[in-house]
């Protein structure tokens, strides 16, 4: 314990050295929790205890892990170190026969711990929880027979997971993976089989398709949200030039900026389907239904 004790001045020369970076509010809490725990005494000789002194250490280490999740929201570690001074501080309480303050009310210290014990790997699922907490703990008592304004809250995360949930982006980006892929089975079946060549527009659109047939799954096996960051620019330079070419060849493009001087036309139609389906509109609906995946998913993805 003499160690711990001056181990506090050297914590507290670290914090004005350094300001109150995460990492430093995490060595101050894990300093407070051991002292603390080096103050509770056995749990068979509690009068040992300096009980009194062991509560203010837990709840600093409390407090400063808080802090440190607060700073660093997307760091992992912090949920973990914090349900470490939750279990500390519910054995101090316990210890005291304290059953009230332990287990009753909105934000009783069991159902926390309970939640970050199970859920402390995934530090997006923490911060929606650490939000409702936060909220509830600075709102007033409800009156008698009014719904609790953190129920509410706590029903609009859920629906924030799973609107914001990794499988379903994943599935989206996926979508749009199987897209591209068909797509561009389509253009070479087009090409290769049937022998209709390719204009320069259908060029250009093979370009900013073919290449997201490789690049999707990079991003799927695992998920990476950040895949669709690069496949989105991609996806709208192929859209627009397909809508490009689907007003050429309505005939909306004026004659003089008409591309495919030489070659095959970039207005000919070559197959058509039911009076108005052909091969620029098909690559059209492609590249918009693509977009609109990767827009989906982009917003779906946890931040």
């Amino acid at each position: 314990m003499l160690a711990l004790q001056r181990a506090e001045p050297l914590a507290e020369r670290l914090r004005l050295a350094l300001g109150d970076t995460a990492a430093v509010l995490a060595r101050r809490a894990t300093l407070q929790g051991r002292l603390g725990l080096a103050k509770a005494g056995a749990a068979s000789l509690a009068q040992l205890g300096r009980l009194e002194e062991v509560g203010q250490h837990y709840a600093r280490s409390t407090a400063l892990f808080e802090a440190a999740v607060a700073q660093e929201p997307g760091n992992a570690e912090w949920p973990h170190q914090l349900a470490w001074a939750l279990g500390n501080q519910q054995a101090w309480l316990l210890l005291q026969a304290r059953w009230p303050e332990a287990y009753a009310g909105e934000h009783d210290r069991a159902r926390r711990l309970l939640t970050l014990r199970q859920d402390g790997a995934s530090a997006t699922d923490y911060i929606r929880r650490r939000s409702t907490w936060a909220r509830a703990a600075v709102a007033p008592a409800p009156a008698a027979g009014v719904t609790p304004a953190c129920h509410t809250f706590e029903n609009r995360s859920a629906m924030n997971r799973l609107e914001r949930s990794p499988d379903a982006a994943w599935l989206l980006v996926f979508g749009c993976w199987v897209i591209a892929t068909v797509s561009t089975l389509g253009a070479l079946f087009f090409s290769e089989i049937m022998e209709l060549p390719p204009c320069v527009l259908c060029w250009y659109q093979r370009i900013f398709m073919f290449p997201l047939v490789l690049l999707l799954p990079l991003g799927l096996f695992p998920f990476d949200a950040k895949v669709v960051r690069y496949a989105l620019p991609l996806a709208f330079a192929g859209w627009l030039v397909s809508l490009f070419q689907v007003l050429l060849v309505a005939g909306w493009i004026p004659e003089q900026i008409r591309p495919c001087t030489q070659g095959v036309p970039c207005s000919e139609v070559q197959i058509q389907w039911f009076g108005f389906v052909n091969i620029p509109l098909l690559s059209f609906v492609a590249f918009s239904i693509m977009n609109a995946l990767l827009v989906a998913a982009r917003s779906r993805s946890p931040r």
